[in-house]
């Protein structure tokens, strides 16, 4: 196989986490999955033709959505998970797959990712808006990581992306079933302060400077929002809440984790 010097990456970092739909009579709409691809080279969008481009959604090896039709805007391909898809009454859990195949530049691009299928899915509820309102400086700033020939400079969606899949692997490290998963107490909130923490680190930071004060206001936002963040699942009892931190992995002194 030829070795390209060019090459691209599905920037979905975590498992899909797919919403069992009901009946349409519910008025759901569906659920978008996104494809964003970005050059390896420089982190930039690529932009995917959507003429040929396809997604296959697996359960359990057998095809719920076969070699489906993408839309492409903004760069980005993305997939109506509909209520129609008949997966109303599957069972919750692993063992599902998003297989997706994207034209770039005349060329075809397999990219698979393991996929969850979940009562209910947490949504990205953070935009730049956000953090505007905390940081107002953050509107006037370009992160070192976003300029030319480092990325795209698309403003803080990669970091408040990142802090989502943050929690996502946050959820999974947890130990619990996230397809049974409720929406969290203080989840806004930590999103919040995980999507500032990611941002300020993002911008070259001399000691002294108002930036590094940032960093640490960011952080103790950041440790209080986790004391705040609360899980609770279908299987709990109503009264019952956990707090949302991974177990505890303990080693020997002086003996590095890694």
């Amino acid at each position: 196989m030829a070795i390209r010097n060019e090459t691209h990456a599905l920037a979905r970092q975590v498992p899909y986490l797919l919403e069992r739909a009901y009946a349409s009579a519910d008025g759901l709409t569906g659920q978008t999955i996104e494809f964003p691809v970005r050059q390896t080279s420089d982190g930039a969008l690529v932009e995917p033709t959507a003429s040929g481009s396809s997604v296959t959604v697996l359960a359990y090896g057998s095809a719920v959505v076969s070699a489906a039709a993408l839309t492409v805007a903004s760069s980005v391909a993305s997939y109506t998970f509909a209520p129609n898809v008949p997966n109303s009454t599957a069972q919750l859990g692993e063992g599902w797959e998003v297989q997706v195949v994207l034209v770039i530049d005349g060329e075809r691009y397999p990219f698979r990712r393991k996929a969850i299928l979940c009562e209910w899915v947490p949504r990205n509820v953070i935009t730049a808006a956000d953090l505007y309102d905390v940081i107002p400086e953050l509107q006037h700033t370009i992160p070192q990581a976003q300029q030319t020939g480092r990325g795209d400079g698309t403003g803080w969606a990669p970091q408040i992306d990142a802090a989502y899949y943050a929690f996502i692997r946050k959820m999974l490290a947890a130990g619990r079933p996230i397809w049974k998963a409720r929406e969290p107490t203080g989840y806004y909130d930590w999103l919040l302060a995980k999507s500032l923490d990611m941002a300020v680190r993002a911008i070259p930071a001399d000691e002294g400077s108002i930036w590094a004060q940032y960093r640490r206001d960011v952080y103790h936002r950041l440790r209080e929002a986790e004391a705040g963040l609360v899980l609770q699942y279908d299987d709990d009892d109503r009264d019952k809440r956990r707090g949302a931190n991974g177990p505890v992995v303990l080693w020997p002194v002086g003996r590095s984790r890694w």
